[in-house]
């Protein structure tokens, strides 16, 4: 029974990844697949900081991609329009969320497309941690926030 007990234990914990460094911690990094021909792909991740300085993340890279932009969404009146931003700021104590229709990074000119089920290499550069490696989890097209 104890055997059962601590496999269910560490499946569960197997949905819930994480990445700790300093007073960071990026949780849950994900995207969505993409159609084949598409030229952009979405990251989405939560970062807390526990510290008592805020931190800004500067820059992303991935080997999947030429490029990684940081955009924010806004209302126009009735339009959702997206717009980059040179970096993001992750208050002290607190936490930023990349999620699906708001703030997100924005992988341009993919080199293949993002298959459900991979993990993306994805590398976070911020003022005050360094850099950071986590993966991007490739969860179906539609994925939204909860998926798994």
């Amino acid at each position: 029974m104890r055997v059962l007990i601590a496999g269910l234990l560490l499946s569960a914990a197997s949905f819930v990844h994480s990445q700790q460094k300093g007073d960071l911690e990026i949780r849950e990094p994900w995207s969505r697949a993409t159609a084949p021909g598409a030229r952009v792909a979405a990251g989405y991740l939560e970062i807390r900081n526990t510290g008592a300085q805020p931190d800004r993340l500067l820059s992303a890279s991935t080997s999947v991609a030429q490029r990684v932009e940081l955009h924010v969404t806004q209302r126009d009146g009735d339009v959702m329009r997206m717009r980059q931003v040179k970096d993001l700021e992750i208050p002290a104590r607190g936490r930023t969320t990349l999620q699906p229709g708001g703030t997100h990074l924005m992988l341009v000119d993919i080199v293949r497309p993002l298959k459900k089920g991979e993990r993306v290499p994805l590398k976070l550069r911020f003022e005050r941690s360094g850099e950071v490696e986590v993966e991007l989890e490739v969860r179906e097209i539609g994925a939204s926030h909860h998926s798994h």
